[in-house]
């Protein structure tokens, strides 16, 4: 892409760069890497990178609708009420159904992105539309909060009519203002993507995500049982670092232990894809923060 001449120019290359290099990371435990294509038969990497180069026009169209959000709002400032959350949400949402169709088109009908490119649709126009209102440089945490005040009421109203439980994927995790992308995805990429190696610092943070995520996808799976190993035996390992308090081994020292976590997931048909869509939101705000938007609008 050529270099970013406007802010939402510049949201769609750091998503661009965050889905890069949250596929091309590795070794994921049951997930698509360099490596292997963990537990799925039907997608490859060049399958992510189809995808991704199919989402860019629909991403700038994403950071291009933050006045969407300033009509939706009016005079209430960064407070929206329950209707005027459906509302942008329900505009943002027709959007990325237009962005989701290409993807799947990419690849055949193969899903590399859906629940990515639904977060995409939210997250960079929330992100823009603060941009426009002179917060020259929207904090995560702030993104993530408005984007919960759009998701959360069609939410419940989904969890309401589907009778689903925990089981939320995307939208519970949006009406949640994407909480584990923020802690502990990019907690730990503050922590040590500076002064590490990124790629196992995103490892480390891929990790931490599944020992917390309630993972749609191993429900769909495995169920409860699947669910309840993935988020044991990735707890186990982050014991075994110490994470809680110091941190004495080097970070390429998790190798070994995801090599080892990533044969037992495919050997037991189990992909976190939840867990995978906000290690990408985590490395995007950890982007945000580390090289702020210098062009000119």
């Amino acid at each position: 892409m050529a270099q970013a001449t406007s802010f939402p120019e510049y949201l769609v290359e750091l998503a661009l760069q965050a889905m890069t290099l949250e596929v091309t990371c590795g070794p994921k435990p049951g997930l698509v890497d360099p490596f292997n294509t963990g537990s799925h038969q039907d997608m490859d990497q060049a399958s992510f990178m189809r995808s991704i180069r199919a989402m860019e026009p629909h991403l700038l169209a994403y950071a291009q609708a933050g006045p969407l959000i300033a009509e939706g709002l009016g005079s209430q400032g960064h407070r929206l009420s329950s209707s005027a959350g459906r509302q942008i949400f329900s505009c943002l949402q027709k959007l990325g159904l237009a962005g989701e169709v290409a993807s799947l088109a990419a690849n055949k009908g193969v899903n590399c992105h859906a629940g990515l490119n639904f977060a995409w649709a939210l997250i960079l126009p929330v992100a823009a539309y603060l941009y426009g209102q002179k917060e020259l440089q929207p904090k995560p945490e702030a993104i993530c909060q408005l984007v919960s005040q759009l998701a959360g009421p069609v939410y419940r109203d989904w969890q309401k009519t589907s009778g689903r439980g925990k089981a939320g994927g995307a939208r519970l995790a949006a009406a949640q203002g994407y909480r584990l992308a923020l802690d502990p995805g990019l907690v730990i990429l503050r922590a040590w993507g500076t002064n590490s190696d990124l790629q196992e610092a995103m490892l480390l943070a891929l990790v931490a995500i599944m020992a917390q995520n309630v993972d749609s996808n191993i429900l769909r799976r495995g169920g409860d049982q699947a669910l309840a190993w993935v988020q044991a035996e990735a707890q186990s390992i982050l014991d075994r670092f110490h994470l809680q308090t110091s941190f004495p081994l080097p970070l390429s020292a998790l190798y070994p232990d995801l090599d080892a976590f990533d044969q037992a997931m495919i050997g037991k048909n189990l992909s976190p894809g939840g867990s995978a869509d906000l290690l990408a939101l985590a490395i995007f705000f950890y982007l945000l923060e580390a090289d702020w938007y210098k062009g000119a609008d």
